[in-house]
């Protein structure tokens, strides 16, 4: 991986009866650049494993979905 950048969306919802929220989902939009053109497809399904070994994910009691986008460093 040469780059990492991501650009999470979070969702919050209120609860009107005591006035407090809670965040609900978070959408994590990774733009991740690669060396190489050979190396996109690689990456791709390791995208689908995140929630599972994610610490993240696994320490929250909402969702955590991934929307990669992968793509060969430009030479």
């Amino acid at each position: 991986m040469i780059d990492y950048e991501d650009h999470a969306h979070g969702v919050m919802t209120m609860v009107e009866s005591s006035g407090g929220g809670q965040i609900t989902e978070v959408v994590l939009h990774p733009e991740v650049t690669v060396a190489d053109a050979s190396m996109e497809e690689e990456a791709r399904p390791l995208h689908g494993k995140l929630p599972a070994v994610c610490f993240f994910a696994r320490s929250v009691n909402f969702p955590i979905t991934h929307a990669p986008i992968i793509r060969a460093q430009e030479n």
